[in-house]
C-alpha cells in the first residue's frame, strides 16, 4: 500500500527505502514497491515545499544568522582579549620614559637641589612635592597593569609565574614610595641627613627596596625564559641589564650610606640604575607587543 503523510509511514517508508537499497539485487520483487515508496516520498517532500517555502527559507536564514553570530562573537572575544593585552603591555611601554623624564624635569626645575647628589625620592619633599609623589603613584599604576598584560603576552615564551608577580612588586613598592614620603630632605642640607628617622622615612625606605629588588630578580627570570626560548638577543641584554642594574644599585646605597666621595655623585648613580631597570622594562614590553624583533 502506498505511504501516507503521517510521520510513522514516512519513517516507514526511509527504512523500506534502505531495506530495498540494500537488498535490490537479493530480491528483485521489491521493485515495485521501492518504486511505489520513492514516489511517495518524493510527493510529501513536494507538498512539504509547497506549503511553507518561506518557513524554509526562515529556518535557513536562521541558521546561517547563527552561524555568523557564533563566528563574530568569537572573533570579537578574541580582538578584545588581543586588544586588552596591548593595553596593558602599552602601559608598561610607556611607564619607564614616563617616570625618567618626570623626575628629570622636575629636578632641573628645583632650586638648591643637586641631581648627582639627591635622591630621587627628595624631589617629594616640599610645596611641588606632590609632582614626585604622582609620578611615584602614576608609575606603579601602569607597572601594576603591565604586571596583568605580562602573564599572558609571556605564553608565547613558555610562560612565567615570576616575572609577573616581580613586576607587580615592583609596582606596589612604587606606589608606597610614592604614598610614605621620605625623611631625607637634601637640597644640599647635609646636617638633616643625620636627623632622627621617622615611620613614614622608614616605610618609604622598605617600599623602595620592594621597588629594586624583585625588578633586580626579574632580570634573571626573563634572562632563562628568553634563552630558553631561542631569544638569545633579548637573554644576553637583560642579563648584562642585570649586572649593570646591581652594580649600580650597589653603588648608590652605598654613597648613600656614607659621606665620601661617592656621597657626591650617589644620585647620578641612582639615575642610571633607574634608567637601566625602566628602560629594560619598557622595551621588553614594546617587544611583546611586537613593536620591537
Amino acid at each position: 500500500m502506498p505511504c501516507t503523510d503521517s510521520s510513522w509511514s514516512s519513517r516507514f517508508c526511509s527504512i523500506l527505502l534502505g531495506a530495498t537499497a540494500a537488498g535490490r539485487d537479493a530480491d528483485p520483487k521489491l521493485s515495485p514497491l521501492r518504486d511505489m515508496a520513492q514516489r511517495d516520498v518524493a510527493r510529501q517532500t513536494e507538498k512539504r515545499d509547497r506549503q511553507s517555502p518561506t518557513s524554509r527559507r526562515r529556518a535557513s536564514n536562521g541558521l546561517k544568522d547563527h552561524i555568523l553570530t557564533l563566528r563574530e562573537r568569537h572573533w570579537c572575544e578574541k580582538f578584545l582579549k588581543y586588544d586588552i593585552q596591548q593595553l596593558l603591555l602599552s602601559c608598561g611601554a610607556i611607564a619607564g620614559p614616563f617616570f625618567i623624564v618626570v623626575f628629570l624635569i622636575e629636578g632641573a626645575l628645583r632650586n638648591r637641589y643637586d641631581p648627582l647628589r639627591e635622591a630621587v625620592s627628595a624631589l617629594a619633599i616640599g610645596p611641588r612635592g606632590w609632582v614626585q609623589q604622582a609620578n611615584f603613584i602614576a608609575t606603579g599604576a601602569l607597572m601594576l597593569a603591565y604586571a596583568f598584560g605580562l602573564s599572558s603576552a609571556l605564553r608565547a615564551y613558555g610562560g612565567s609565574f615570576w616575572a609577573p608577580v616581580l613586576v607587580g612588586i615592583n609596582a606596589l613598592g612604587l606606589i608606597g614610595a610614592g604614598i610614605f614620603v621620605t625623611d631625607r630632605p637634601g637640597l644640599r642640607d647635609r646636617s638633616a641627613e643625620r636627623r632622627e628617622r621617622h615611620v613614614r622615612g622608614i616605610l618609604h625606605d622598605v617600599c623602595s627596596l620592594f621597588a629594586f629588588v624583585p625588578l633586580f630578580i626579574a632580570f634573571f627570570v626573563l634572562h632563562q625564559l628568553f634563552a630558553a626560548a631561542g631569544a638569545y638577543g633579548w637573554a644576553v641584554y637583560s642579563g648584562a641589564s642585570a649586572v649593570l642594574f646591581g652594580v649600580g644599585f650597589i653603588l648608590f646605597v652605598r654613597g648613600f650610606a656614607s659621606t665620601g666621595r661617592l656621597a657626591s655623585i650617589r644620585g647620578l648613580f641612582q639615575r642610571i640604575t633607574i634608567a637601566i631597570g625602566w628602560i629594560w622594562l619598557s622595551l621588553v614590553a614594546t617587544h611583546l607587543m611586537g613593536g620591537i624583533v
